[in-house]
């Protein structure tokens, strides 16, 4: 089965979808954002989308995105994470400012 997801989710399903169904998930991995872009340009085709995010595949939903996407649901979270170098010519910023303000 053809699959475009970003790398974590095939290392994550991949295995379980075979477990599950019997079929072997042949995947190309990548950010979730650019992979869409390719399914809409129409450089890359998916039986199966996994992204990261949502609204990337709102972005493919509707016959005014090309209907690549009819449905989908959301089956996990994972927070993010901001790391720096103590050392690093931001760190004083980091740790007295909001991150959002730094990262502009």
């Amino acid at each position: 089965m053809p699959a475009r997801s970003s790398t974590s989710c095939k290392i994550a399903v991949a295995p379980a979808f075979r477990a599950a169904t019997g079929y072997t998930l042949v995947g190309f991995a990548g950010g979730s954002q650019a992979l869409a872009n390719q399914i809409s340009g129409k450089l890359r085709r998916a039986d199966v989308f996994i992204s990261a995010a949502p609204s990337v595949n709102d972005a493919l939903m509707g016959k005014q995105n090309g209907d690549y996407v009819t449905w989908y649901f959301t089956f996990a979270q994972a927070p993010l994470v901001i790391g720096y170098n103590p050392k690093s010519a931001f760190a004083k910023a980091l740790q007295t400012r909001p991150w959002y303000v730094v990262m502009q």
